[in-house]
C-alpha cells in the first residue's frame, strides 16, 4: 500500500503559533477491479472482483466521520480530512459515481470545522474527456502509478501498457490538470534509478519513490523486494541526485526527511528540547477503507483480527475507542520501544515508520532506511553549508537555499 503520510510543513510550526487543522487521510478502497496485473500488487488475489462501494454505504461513511469530526465530536478543533480514492483502478468506475458521492459530501460535511479534500491514486490507463473532466474539476489532487523501466505494470494478456500512461500524463498536462507520481522501486528498475530521477526532473513532476511493499503473501515479492540496506543506498543516490538538479520537484519520502533534519538542527540550536513523538493514542492520520466497508490502521491492512470495525454500519467514535483499535495501538507502540536507542528519535523521526510501516517490511522491525538517509542527510547539510552552524537555520546564502527554504517553518 504506498505510504501516503507526508512530513508537512504544519509540523515544524512554531510553539506559539495559531493551531495547525488535524489532518487525517482515508484511503477509500473503492473497487478492487483492475485493468492492470501489475506483479507487485498487494490486491493480486482480487483484482478480477468488480464489486464497487455504493452510494448509501458511503454516506453512512460520512455521516459517522461528521459525527466524529465535527465541532459537537470530540472536540478535535479544526480537521482537514483527505479522501484518497483508490483500488484496483478507481478511475473504471464511472465518473458519475464520485459526482454524486462530492455533492454527498458537500451536503453532509456541512460543519466549518472540516475541511474536505478528494485525491485519486491512478493507472492512468483509461483516460476519456468525462474522466478528464473529472480529474479537472472533481478531485482536489491527481496520483499516477508510474515505475519506468521495469515492465512490471502489464495487462492481462501481459502487455506493458506503459506507453499509454505516458501518453496520457501528457494529455492531463495539456489540459492543465496537476498531478504528481509514485514510482514503485524494485529490482527490475533499481539500475536505472538515475534515469528514473532525471525523467521525474527534466518533466518538473514530483514524485514519491515507494520501495516494493510486501505481497498478498510472503512469496509473492520475495524476487524483487530490496532489502533495508538496498533502500538506504537507493535514497542516498536519489538525494545527491537532488541535490544536484536544478528541478523544483518536491522527492518523497526526501522531502520530509530534509524538513525533519532541518527542525531538529534548529530546534537544537535554540535549546528546544521538547521531543515530537508519534502518539497514535491522541491522533492516527491515516486509516484504510477496505471495500466491505471494514477499517484497518495503516501497519494492518487486512488483517481481519485487527479490523476495528466497519464504518458502513458503527459509529467513528466506536472504532476509535473500541478494544481491536486500542489492541493495534498497543502493537504499534511496542514496536515504537526500539526507538528509544536511536539519536533521531523524538527530533528527526517521530517514530511513525516503526510504528506504522516496518510490519509491512521484509525483515519487520528495521528502520535502517530512516536512520542511514537522516545521517546522510544531516551530514551533507552541514558539510555543504546549507545550514548556519551557529543558529541550525537554513543559510540564505547557500545555492541549496531556494530547494529546500519551503521544508523549513518560519523565525519567530
Amino acid at each position: 500500500m504506498p505510504a501516503l503520510r507526508e512530513q508537512s510543513v504544519d509540523a515544524f510550526a512554531a510553539p506559539d503559533a495559531a493551531p495547525a487543522p488535524r489532518k487525517v487521510q482515508f484511503v477509500v478502497k473503492t473497487s478492487k477491479f483492475c485493468n492492470l496485473r501489475c506483479r507487485y500488487c498487494y490486491e493480486y488475489p482480487e483484482l478480477g472482483d468488480r464489486s464497487t462501494m455504493r452510494r448509501e454505504d458511503l454516506q453512512r461513511m460520512y455521516r459517522a466521520l461528521a459525527e466524529q469530526f465535527g465541532s459537537d465530536g470530540a472536540g478535535y478543533g479544526p480537521v482537514e480530512i483527505e479522501f484518497v480514492w483508490h483500488g484496483g483502478e478507481p478511475l473504471l468506475v464511472e465518473p458519475d459515481f464520485y459526482w454524486r458521492s462530492f455533492d454527498d459530501q458537500t451536503r453532509i460535511f456541512d460543519d466549518p470545522g472540516i475541511t474536505i479534500s478528494n485525491t485519486v491514486q491512478t493507472n492512468l490507463s483509461v483516460l476519456d474527456e468525462a474522466r478528464l473532466k473529472l480529474l479537472h474539476e472533481g478531485f482536489d489532487g491527481v496520483g499516477v502509478s508510474v515505475d519506468l523501466f521495469s515492465k512490471l505494470r502489464v495487462n492481462q494478456g501481459g502487455r506493458d501498457l506503459q506507453p499509454t500512461v505516458l501518453r496520457n500524463m501528457d494529455r492531463l498536462r495539456k489540459a492543465d490538470i496537476a498531478f504528481s507520481c509514485i514510482a514503485v522501486l524494485s529490482r527490475a528498475n533499481r539500475p536505472h534509478l538515475a534515469r528514473m530521477f532525471r525523467f521525474f526532473a527534466e518533466a518538473a513532476i514530483s514524485v514519491r519513490f515507494l520501495p516494493v511493499f510486501s505481497g498478498a503473501d510472503a512469496e509473492q515479492n520475495a524476487d524483487l523486494a530490496l532489502s533495508e540496506a538496498e533502500t538506504l543506498a537507493a535514497y542516498i543516490e536519489l538525494f545527491e541526485l537532488w541535490l544536484a538538479s536544478d528541478a523544483p520537484i518536491v522527492v518523497e519520502p526526501l522531502s520530509g526527511h530534509v524538513g525533519g533534519v532541518i527542525s531538529a538542527l534548529t530546534e537544537a540550536r535554540a535549546g528546544n528540547t521538547a521531543p515530537r513523538i508519534y502518539d497514535k493514542r491522541a491522533w492516527e492520520p491515516i486509516y484504510l477503507v477496505n471495500t466491505d466497508g471494514n477499517v484497518y490502521s495503516y501497519a494492518d491492512a487486512y488483517d481481519p483480527k485487527k479490523a476495528h470495525g466497519n464504518l458502513f454500519t458503527e459509529p467513528m467514535a466506536a472504532l476509535v475507542g473500541g478494544p481491536r483499535h486500542l489492541a493495534v495501538i498497543a502493537d504499534a507502540e511496542r514496536r515504537m520501544a526500539v526507538c528509544g536507542s536511536c539519536r533521531h528519535y523524538g527530533a528527526a523521526c517521530d517514530g511513525y515508520p516503526m510504528a506504522e510501516e516496518s510490519p509491512g517490511r521484509a525483515d519487520g522491525g528495521s528502520c535502517t532506511r530512516e536512520r542511514g538517509i537522516l545521517d546522510h542527510i544531516e551530514q551533507r547539510l552541514q558539510e555543504l553549508h546549507i545550514v548556519d552552524a551557529a543558529s541550525g537555520w537554513l543559510d540564505p546564502r547557500s545555492p541549496y537555499y531556494r530547494r529546500f527554504r519551503h521544508l523549513q517553518r518560519a523565525r519567530p
